[in-house]
């Protein structure tokens, strides 16, 4: 019976050989290789094909957002173009209001001047009678100063605002002293800020003769004071004279240190009001 029973099934013999083909003489650690060689392979290719499509849809919507812009540009600028004829305009009609305000300040001007020419070509008899007026003649010699000198003397030094300067009475007399205190006063109207300081100017100038302005040595500003002020004194009958030579060695070295010696904090002068010169 089992003999029978084998000739009438078939043997079930592995067909491993046909369905392998053309593989079939690989090893297995072969076989295992190129499987994970294919794999990679495999895994390379779907990556770069992603990568590649976002590549390729990126760059389209790129290019087509340049061309939209270069569309749009002429009209851009255009509008650009536009806006700034606008702005030129305004600046245009603002320089002319300018001009027309400056055109009518220099007639005001210049009739002014025209005006104040004709006041000194012509001046009135009470000026004229001011002008050949000799000075007033002060008692025993006094060196205070009118209110007409004091006046003056403002209007002197107007143009020297905040520059600092010491007065002081060197020697100290009651009358040294008064033309000091007149000094100080008349200099502060001037709008120059000044100081009494008898000390400093006893240090810094000495005992003096007649009114001494002592000024930095090459301090241009400061010269232009000293000098401005003495010469005022002196149309007023008042012996004064500006001298360099204030605070010599420290401005040298200050000077070398690379302060330039015209600079403001160089400025200072010190006005020493001595004995009434002979």
């Amino acid at each position: 019976m089992t003999a029978i029973s084998d000739k009438l099934m078939p043997s079930e013999k592995p067909q491993a050989d046909k369905e392998m083909w053309p593989f079939e003489g690989l090893s297995l650690s072969a076989a295992t290789m190129l499987a994970n060689a294919a794999s990679v392979a495999l895994v390379t290719c779907i990556v770069g094909g992603a990568l590649a499509t976002f590549v390729l849809v990126r760059a389209t919507n790129v290019r087509e957002f340049h061309w939209n812009s270069a569309k749009g540009d002429p009209l851009a600028r255009v509008r650009v173009l536009e806006a700034e004829v606008q702005k030129a305009r305004g600046a245009v009609a603002d320089a002319d209001a300018r001009a027309t305000q400056a055109q009518a300040q220099l007639a005001k001007v210049s009739s002014a001047r025209a005006a104040s020419d004709a006041q000194v070509q012509q001046p009135p008899a009470a000026a004229r009678t001011a002008e050949t007026r000799p000075p007033p003649v002060k008692p025993n010699g006094s060196r205070t100063l009118t209110d007409q000198q004091v006046q003056s003397l403002v209007s002197k030094m107007s143009p020297f605002q905040r520059h600092h300067v010491t007065v002081g009475a060197s020697p100290a007399t009651p009358e040294s002293a008064l033309l000091a205190d007149q000094l100080v006063q008349a200099l502060k109207s001037a709008g120059v800020a000044a100081v009494r300081n008898d000390s400093s100017a006893e240090i810094q100038v000495g005992a003096a003769q007649g009114v001494v302005a002592r000024y930095v040595t090459g301090n241009e500003r400061g010269e232009q004071f000293a000098k401005s002020l003495t010469t005022e004194l002196a149309a007023d009958g008042i012996a004064a004279n500006a001298t360099g030579g204030l605070v010599e060695d420290i401005m040298q070295a200050l000077v070398k240190q690379g302060r330039p010696i015209n600079d403001p904090a160089n400025e200072w002068v010190v006005v020493a009001i001595g004995g009434k010169a002979p």
